[in-house]
């Protein structure tokens, strides 16, 4: 699915959460079949965990570290940005 595509299909589902208490609770409790409904792909055995963030608290996600990190060396804060972004398109920052 397209970036753009994927983008809408989880706008959708963060619309219907915060309009839909029960919905919101389902998707707290059993993610996947939701997701899978709105079209957001999860890779095979891939675990998630819902979490929401508050007035005045965010929460900060860490990539997971990847098994070399001497191979970071190069250009490690383009290579970490695009680690986390999944890739340079659909970084919500634009690099220079």
């Amino acid at each position: 699915m397209p970036d753009t595509k994927k983008g809408e299909a989880f706008a959708k589902l963060v619309l219907r959460v915060w309009s839909d208490p029960d919905f919101k609770a389902r998707l707290f409790s059993d993610p996947m079949p939701l997701l899978a409904e709105y079209g957001v792909e999860t890779p095979p055995g891939l675990k998630v965990k819902v979490v929401e963030n508050e007035p005045g608290t965010i929460h900060l996600v860490l990539p997971s570290a990847p098994k070399d990190v001497s191979l970071l060396q190069e250009e490690p804060i383009y290579t970490i940005q695009c680690a986390v972004c999944h890739s340079r398109d659909s970084c919500l920052t634009h690099h220079s």
